[in-house]
């Protein structure tokens, strides 16, 4: 990253010290006026219980209700300091997180909304209060010890039993709560999957096996999270007894001095009321813990998310022609640490249509996703017109690059918000991309036309219905450079030829594109044909030369076949 360059969390993190002084001024008024109680208590039973002056009790106990007011009043003020921060914590880092989440990085742990959600969470909770307090656990501390040591000392030994039992639990609960969160996470993935693939799984008639798998595997996961929650549970229990019980043996301690002329009566009162307080942060903390933690982690998750950060860029380059360079590109499973692609280098001028050939897993679609920019390669460069292809800003990159992904995805919304790619682009474009791509027709015989409203994963569409819709949105514009990943998978002979036609228009506009392909009916329009292999270049030549070899190779496998049938015939 560049010096020169802030993160957003960086950025953050300074623009929030401005909150911190009213935060710690309402702290500072909040606990300050809680010590108004145990004095109150001292001087009532000091002092007014001697003199037996109602006046005196009267302005005592107006002085207290005024500080407590003021307390209340300060509490309420922090609250709404705290969720308002949150607020401002997740509208300053949700844009770039979400981001962030869609720029095909490939060493995100998870997706940095969930933990932009989780600090707000914390930081609009209680957990922060607790935070904020715990600073002021010494003075009460000292307070306690000013009334008397054994006051002090048992306070102190309280609050150490109570960390000690919370560390306890957190040690024997932690790891196990992990894999618990983690093997629900991973039955609840598998379920969606289920949904998601629910044509197949009902057509197979696999639905009843599948879901008594997850179904056995989330009880093994409730069985986990049982003994977790029964520890935690017991931990629970024994923290809150302890508080209790120390709210209670601290006034046989008080009164115990008091019978020895060692301490006031007033002190009985002051000093539970005291050990109240002091204890108060750290139950908040213990309380919290878990949440604490949590942001915790995603915190450090956003620092190395944003580790690598670098501003986006704003300088709007002039409208490319579509001369396209790819430079040695390379890309490493981060999971697997297997290589999908080696070293890949291709070049394309304006207009030039390359057809990409190779069998499944060797690279193709995670090559076309690094060519748009939705996933960023471990070696190696695009580059566009001589612009890094993240060099764009997204509103060119969105103008100027078009792709159609193998899954042919489209979201909920009308048809017309998906081929406009959800901004307010003009009926007319719209209606352009739709013709280009050769569906406008089809379109208009849904309900509704272009305002027919699709559903989950473009349902109720047919898969080559979608294909042709993504098609269409990824016309849409001005798209100079084109990037098609199996295009005519789900198209039958007449969507095959329309697909050529288009692709014959888009090289007389001068767009440069690159299609995946399986069939090499696509040959025909195509100057340039790539084979990859295991993640390599293999092959790259015109695409009549590849025509002629794959000619050559068919004739020569007819006549392998002709010349073994008189030799099978005569055995």
């Amino acid at each position: 990253m560049d010096a020169h360059v802030t993160s957003p969390l960086d950025r953050m993190v300074r623009e929030s010290r401005v909150a911190l002084a009213p935060l710690a001024g309402t702290g500072v008024a909040i606990n300050a006026l809680m010590l108004a109680s145990p004095l109150y208590s001292m001087q009532v039973f000091d002092r007014v219980q001697h003199s037996g002056s109602f006046e005196t009790l009267a302005l005592l106990t107006a002085a207290l209700v005024a500080c407590l007011g003021f307390v209340a009043a300060m509490e309420l003020a922090r609250d709404r300091m705290t969720s308002r921060v949150g607020e401002w914590i997740e509208e300053t880092l949700l844009p770039h997180a979400a981001t962030l989440s869609t720029s095909g990085r490939f060493d995100l742990e998870r997706n940095p909304v969930t933990d932009v959600k989780v600090i707000r969470a914390f930081v609009s909770a209680n957990g922060i209060k607790a935070l904020l307090d715990l600073p002021w656990f010494p003075l009460f501390l000292l307070v306690c010890f000013l009334l008397h040591p054994y006051v002090g000392f048992y306070a102190l030994g309280t609050a150490a039993l109570l960390v000690a039992i919370a560390v306890g639990g957190e040690v024997v609960t932690r790891r196990a709560s992990e894999e618990a969160a983690r093997r629900q996470a991973f039955v609840v993935q598998r379920l969606n999957e289920i949904s998601r693939n629910r044509d197949a799984a009902a057509g197979l008639s696999m639905c009843g096996p599948m879901v008594a798998r997850e179904i056995d595997a989330n009880a093994a996961v409730l069985e986990r999270t049982r003994r977790v929650t029964d520890i935690a549970a017991t931990m629970a229990t024994l923290s809150r007894t302890v508080r209790l019980g120390s709210q209670s043996l601290i006034l046989a301690i008080g009164m115990s001095l008091a019978l020895t002329n060692q301490a006031s009566a007033g002190v009985v009162i002051a000093s539970s009321i005291l050990l109240g307080r002091a204890l108060a942060p750290i139950d908040g903390l213990i309380g919290g813990w878990r949440s604490l933690q949590a942001a915790r982690e995603s915190w450090g998750r956003l620092r190395t998310a944003f580790g690598g950060w670098g501003a986006a860029s704003t300088t709007e380059l002039p409208e490319p022609k579509g001369d396209l360079r790819i430079a040695e590109v390379s890309y490493r499973d981060a999971v697997s640490g297997r290589d999908i692609l080696a070293g890949v280098s291709i070049e394309a001028r304006a207009g030039e249509i390359i057809a990409v050939i190779g069998s499944s897993g060797s690279g193709k679609s995670t090559f076309c996703r690094i060519l748009v920019g939705a996933l960023r390669p471990t070696g190696g460069e695009v580059r566009l017109d001589g612009a890094c292809i993240t060099d764009w800003t997204e509103a060119q990159r969105r103008d100027h690059v078009g792709y159609l992904p193998q899954d042919s995805m489209l979201f909920a919304g009308s048809v017309k918000d998906n081929i406009a790619r959800f901004t307010a682009g003009s009926d007319a474009e719209v209606v352009a991309a739709a013709k280009l791509a050769g569906c406008h027709e089809m379109i208009l015989r849904l309900p509704g036309g272009y305002d027919c409203r699709l559903g989950e994963y473009g349902a109720p569409l047919s898969g080559g219905q979608r294909q042709r819709v993504a098609l269409a949105r990824a016309l849409f514009g001005r798209p100079r450079f084109l990037v098609l990943d199996e295009p005519n998978a789900s198209l039958d002979t007449s969507g095959d030829a329309a697909l050529a036609a288009t692709l014959t228009e888009l090289k007389e506009r001068g767009v440069t594109v690159l299609v995946v392909t399986h069939r090499y009916q696509l040959f025909s329009v195509a100057d340039r044909v790539v084979a990859l292999e295991d993640g390599r270049k293999i092959y790259d030549d015109t695409a009549r030369r590849a025509l002629d070899n794959l000619r050559a190779a068919a004739e020569a496998q007819v006549r392998r076949n002709t010349d073994q049938t008189p030799n099978r015939k005569a055995a």
